[in-house]
């Protein structure tokens, strides 16, 4: 549930929301998703983060959203993006290393072998890229989508 509360006049943005606080966009014509946090705070605006925003997130104004009543985590899987894998780099050798939508590593992948982590300040010397879907068919708006990410993500 949201509590619509719409920005008293002359008020600005950061006396309003806090960064951490979980919103519901009011629209969302891009289909980034409708359910977001605010990662960062302007004088006139925020910064929100879906599952379908680039990791740059969505400047929003306060008219934009609602802010839910219930501040816990709307789902156990959000942010899918820091946990399903968005993609993969190839490398040389035919290994992968899994990533996530903001190109953060989640495993190295070699063929008979159990993944592991890749260094996080290790360079991903890659020969080529794939993704697993793009934002018209991600996986917070498809749960076949989801699902093929959770088979990546476990090697199915």
């Amino acid at each position: 549930m949201a509590v619509d509360d719409p920005a008293a006049p002359g008020m600005r943005v950061n006396e309003l929301v806090e960064v951490g606080t979980w919103v519901r966009l009011r629209r969302d014509p891009c289909g980034f998703g409708s359910i977001g946090i605010i990662v960062r705070r302007e004088a006139t605006y925020v910064i929100v983060q879906t599952d379908g925003t680039p990791p740059s997130g969505l400047a929003a104004t306060r008219q934009d959203f609602l802010i839910l009543e219930d501040q816990a985590p709307p789902h156990d899987f959000f942010p899918m993006r820091k946990k399903l894998p968005y993609g993969a780099f190839i490398l040389a050798d035919g290994s992968q290393v899994l990533l996530n939508r903001d190109y953060e590593p989640l495993v190295h992948r070699r063929p008979g072998e159990a993944d592991r982590p890749w260094p996080r300040d290790k360079p991903i010397d890659y020969v080529r890229e794939v993704r697993f879907y793009t934002p018209s068919n991600g996986p917070w708006r498809s749960g076949e989508a989801y699902m093929e990410c959770l088979m990546i993500l476990h090697g199915i």
